[in-house]
């Protein structure tokens, strides 16, 4: 594979959020199922953790590509990183993922009001169950 330019995407919602990086969807193929990956969009907080937000259904033009306004879950992918460290400097650490799809009340990317009367699912890995 020959190098290419690339471009990291970061932002920063809140100071209680932190920063927030963005993933690519192609980096989560095969490690989550497609259709988690086509619904939402993905950013890695400083604490390595991943957070999914809906991705909108009613795109009317490629500018508008975010949020849906009227979403009302959100993944969360806990990774649990293995023992031993990664001298490769490629962030090549072994880890499993705990993924959870959470009701939330609002839509707002800032916001984490969780919506208590509905349950929080998660997602089984029968190879390791």
């Amino acid at each position: 594979v020959t190098p290419e330019p690339s471009l990291i995407i970061t932002r920063a919602l809140n100071s209680e959020m932190g920063t927030q990086t963005h993933i690519p969807s192609r980096f989560l193929a095969g490690l989550i199922p497609a259709c988690l990956v086509e619904k939402y969009i993905f950013w890695q907080s400083e604490d390595d953790n991943i957070i999914g937000y809906e991705i909108s259904n009613k795109i009317e033009n490629v500018s508008e590509i975010g949020v849906d306004s009227e979403s009302s879950t959100r993944l969360k992918i806990t990774l649990a990183k293995h023992k031993g460290s990664d001298n490769s400097g490629f962030c090549n650490t072994i880890a499993d993922g705990l993924v959870q799809r959470i009701a939330m009340v609002d839509s707002e990317e800032e916001s984490e009001n969780v919506d208590k009367n509905r349950p929080t699912l998660t997602l089984l890995n029968i190879a390791t169950a």
